[in-house]
């Protein structure tokens, strides 16, 4: 049965729970007023322990918790690749040593969301930023989803950052960077990405049947067929077999792109410069929506933001045309 008791000159509510004693202020020193509040914790002692009790299941759901959960059980969940979930985990690492001195999960709140962004600012550009903050909205979405939590703590809203046209390789740069490539493994693996338009990490999902290359794991978990020209099928199968990680292949083309004096080329260019080209080529861009494996054409859009007259200076004396392969797969 709750009761009162008198510390250091102010009323407390004693009430007993799981055999310990909570003290539950009253902020009065008049026993007359305290007597009232008491009343209504025993009218209500009840519900007041179901609160305490809440309170030490959530005292009890640590940060730490939550993430070794989310990494055990999201991806089989899901069926997230594993590329994906190498981020989910950077960006957790980012999460909880952000909010190093916060354990239990439940203290975070609206007004941490600053606190967030500023840690991640000072690591990061605002396009890993971005990427970060994706991964800890879909961490908490899903606790809030499994009840380890009550509410989101807050909102998560992409940074603004300018919009700026997807980066393309010139033929005349891209020739120089093969130069730069001494491996002939590796040189095949990046003429495939060149006219394929595939992810780095999609080579080793996918397989040929003919000439055509059939994605099996896409981003969108949607298969999806994109023809090759004959003249690529033999650096397809040599791509195919070899072993080197998706890091290390985007580690050698930009250091091949450096060596041939070229700046923030990456082997992700490869698959823009694909885009770009095949929408000079097929004027057709549903069909290059479905080639990239994008959501929907409003993503694909993106690469028309570059004149087709600057496209078509660029790609005059490239040196492979796939032109009528792509319309009569479009056609198919």
């Amino acid at each position: 049965m709750a009761s009162l008791r008198k510390l250091k000159g102010k009323w407390y509510v004693r009430i007993f729970y799981c055999g310990k004693e909570k003290i539950i202020p009253t902020y009065t020193a008049i026993k007359r007023d305290a007597e009232i509040v008491l009343r209504r914790y025993q009218e209500n002692e009840q519900e007041v322990k179901l609160r305490l009790a809440d309170h030490l299941l959530e005292s009890r759901v640590t940060i730490d918790i939550c993430i070794k959960y989310f990494n055990a059980n999201y991806q089989t969940e899901r069926s997230i690749q594993d590329s994906t979930c190498k981020i989910y985990r950077l960006a957790l690492n980012d999460f909880k040593d952000c909010f190093e001195s916060t354990k239990e999960i439940y203290k975070i709140t609206k007004r941490d969301y600053p606190i967030l962004i500023e840690y991640l600012k000072s690591k990061y550009s605002v396009t890993t930023c971005n990427i970060r903050l994706r991964a800890i909205r879909s961490f908490l979405n899903y606790l809030d989803e499994k009840d380890f939590i009550k509410a989101l703590p807050f909102s998560i809203k992409q940074i603004r950052i300018d919009q700026t046209p997807p980066k393309m390789i010139k033929p005349s740069d891209l020739k120089k960077i093969y130069q730069n490539i001494g491996d002939h493994k590796l040189l095949s693996a990046f003429k495939v990405l060149e006219v394929t338009g595939m992810r780095v990490g999609e080579i080793k999902n996918s397989h040929r049947d003919g000439d055509f290359i059939i994605v099996e794991k896409s981003k969108n978990r949607r298969q999806r067929f994109i023809p090759i020209p004959n003249e690529y099928i033999q650096d397809y199968d040599i791509a195919r077999d070899v072993n080197y990680s998706d890091g290390w292949l985007s580690h050698s083309f930009s250091k091949a792109s450096k060596l041939a004096g070229l700046e923030g080329k990456t082997a992700h260019c490869l698959r823009h410069t694909f885009a770009y080209r095949m929408l000079l080529e097929t004027d057709n861009i549903q069909l290059v929506r479905d080639m990239l494996g994008h959501s929907s054409t409003k993503v694909t859009e993106i690469y028309t933001q570059i004149p087709t007259e600057y496209l078509k200076q660029v790609f005059t004396n490239k040196g492979i045309n796939i032109k009528t392969t792509y319309i009569d797969a479009g056609n198919a």
